[in-house]
């Protein structure tokens, strides 16, 4: 399984996204930080099983629950993109993959 390395700036808006959710409802915030570690387990587990979106390889894996999906390729960075959701932060990097 490849490790993945998370950059400052991606923890901080991981931070930022569990505080906005803690603030809706007591444990929301954590519940979303819980999703989005077990989409980056499953993308671990097996980077092949998702959608390839683009001509270069780019996939994409939905997180559950929540309005995230993580974009990634290969051992480059990965992107926390948020569906259309006005109220809900924004993220962006959220970690490398290394072999």
């Amino acid at each position: 399984m490849k490790a993945v390395l998370f950059h400052a700036e991606a923890k901080e808006e991981l931070r930022e996204a569990a505080r906005y959710y803690e603030r809706q409802r007591a444990g929301l915030g954590s519940d979303c930080r819980a999703e989005i570690e077990a989409a980056v387990e499953r993308i671990q587990r097996n980077p092949q099983a998702f959608k390839v979106v683009d001509d270069l390889g780019t996939r994409r894996c939905l997180v559950n629950r929540f309005p995230y999906s993580i974009i990634f390729q290969g051992n480059r960075g990965c992107d926390l993109d948020r569906r259309r959701r006005p109220s809900a932060p924004t993220m962006g990097l959220l970690g490398k993959s290394i072999s």
